[in-house]
């Protein structure tokens, strides 16, 4: 799910823009394991924010912007940006979304539905063995 968001091939030169001729760098992709870049947008966004913040977060349940209703491109800001992300509790908090929704995708864990429902039955059925070793 959020693993395969499209990363960059290997060859593919990513677009220079601005006054400098900054451009998106490879690299941050290993740096920031959430990061997602849109090659037709010429934009970044947090791959698990995008998909797991809903509408708003954090103190005050502030608007999101940057990077996630807004894609990033100002490249020149770009490592300050994602430093500041990446310590927005927002953003933890959609991490740790995002790691329980591939779990339970992947058959790890079951859905917490069923883990309660598991518990309920469990807690029953104790309770009747208790029940009957009084009787």
């Amino acid at each position: 799910m959020v693993s395969d968001i499209w990363l960059t091939d290997d060859s593919y030169i990513f677009p220079s823009s601005g006054k400098r001729n900054l451009n998106f760098q490879r690299c941050w992709f290993k740096r920031w394991n959430w990061l997602a870049y849109s090659e037709k947008d010429d934009r970044a966004y947090c791959k698990y924010c995008v998909l797991f913040a809903g509408k708003g977060g954090g103190v005050g349940k502030q608007t999101f912007g940057n990077l996630i209703k807004k894609p990033f491109k100002n490249w020149k800001d770009a490592i300050e940006v994602f430093n500041n992300h990446t310590n927005c509790e927002y953003h933890k908090n959609c991490i740790l979304k995002g790691t329980c929704a591939k779990q339970i995708l992947e058959k790890k864990v079951e859905p917490i539905d069923i883990q309660i429902d598991s518990g309920i039955k469990r807690k029953i059925i104790e309770n009747r063995k208790k029940s009957y070793s009084y009787h």
